[in-house]
């Protein structure tokens, strides 16, 4: 479901002025052709630009994505990847200082390369792709300084999925599915726990791997996107997030009509994928703690826009926290058909 939306039509836009003084700091030579970028989060507007650098795509961040040591770290983890040949989109430095971030005012500012490619179709080998481009991220950021990691990103057995889920109830003034995905939630959580989530290693994760963070060219990885939700975590979190992003059934305005199962098939090759990478293959413990994860991912996904707009993109609140009720107690009824679906083959 992640990245699916369109902002809507009060999402933030750039003013004419204002690209214009923040453009001037960049070496992006004569400006040809500039369009508006919809997709992605509605307060951090982008804009693609044709230049004599080639395309290029500038982005304001978002007011909750703004701190400055935030942004920091997601870009030194960026330039660690990239220095390692891992498929992203390049950042551009200030003209007068090589800065990879601007700040005017209030707002910081970005300046990526931008990378061409198809979306996400569903294919074996698309899936098998995201699933091996995850592992050689995790290859490449299990020796990286996580000292400044962002605090309380994660989602597992998070106070703050909890409170997002107490204000979506409180501003639907419904207390159905909230509090029964509150109880899903804190139930996954401690099955997570048992297992000894605590005690697993932490690295930095990428936070928000799903189909519309991917980039694809003719099957293949051209650009993994977004970096402002990387944090330390045991690399698991990442993984069965991702594997249930990549095997969700999405459907239309219906909300009845989406199946509460992932894709079997999906699900097997992102993990195939994952596990083709050498030292990646994932022990028990995580596999049985797959199914768990996914129903805490899927519920904190679902708490956050609720809670702050009473709806989850086109779809009613209540509504939509239903259908995500639906698909959680699938998962946790159907935990060890899941788990077989993670064995490796």
């Amino acid at each position: 479901m992640s990245g699916s939306g369109e902002p809507s039509e009060g999402a933030a836009r750039f003013e004419p002025f204002e690209l214009a003084m923040a453009l001037s700091h960049y070496d992006v030579g004569v400006i040809r052709e500039m369009r508006a970028v919809r997709r992605g989060s509605g307060d951090a507007p982008k804009a693609l630009l044709r230049t004599d650098r080639g395309l290029l795509l500038f982005k304001r961040r978002g007011r909750n994505r703004s701190r400055p040591e935030r942004v920091a770290f997601c870009h030194r983890l960026q330039l660690h990847l990239a220095a390692r040949g891992y498929p992203l989109p390049r950042l551009l430095g200030t003209r007068d200082e090589n800065n990879s971030v601007l700040r005017l005012g209030d707002h910081l500012y970005e300046l990526f390369e931008y990378v061409a490619g198809d979306a996400y179709a569903g294919s074996e080998r698309e899936t098998r792709a995201a699933g091996r481009a995850l592992a050689i991220l995790h290859r490449l950021t299990a020796d990286f300084d996580a000292s400044d990691s962002p605090a309380s990103l994660g989602y597992h057995a998070s106070e703050r999925v909890l409170q997002r889920l107490e204000a979506a109830r409180e501003r639907l003034r419904d207390a159905g599915p909230a509090e029964s995905l509150q109880a899903l939630y804190r139930a996954a959580s401690a099955r997570v726990e048992a297992l000894g989530f605590p005690g697993w290693p932490q690295q930095v994760v990428h936070g928000d791997w799903h189909p519309g963070n991917v980039v694809f060219r003719e099957g293949e990885v051209s650009a993994a996107l977004d970096y402002d939700a990387a944090h330390a975590d045991a690399r698991i979190a990442d993984v069965a997030s991702g594997a249930l992003q990549f095997s969700l059934h999405r459907g239309g305005a219906d909300l009845s009509t989406w199946e509460s199962s992932p894709d079997e098939g999906r699900l097997r090759w992102f993990l195939r994928g994952y596990d083709e990478v050498e030292g990646c293959r994932l022990s028990d413990p995580e596999i049985e703690a797959s199914p768990w994860l996914m129903i805490e991912s899927l519920i904190a996904e679902a708490a956050g826009p609720v809670a702050d707009t009473g709806r989850f993109g086109p779809h009613e609140g209540a509504a939509f926290l239903a259908m995500i009720e639906r698909k959680a107690r699938w998962l946790e009824s159907e935990h060890r058909r899941v788990r077989v679906w993670l064995e490796p083959s």
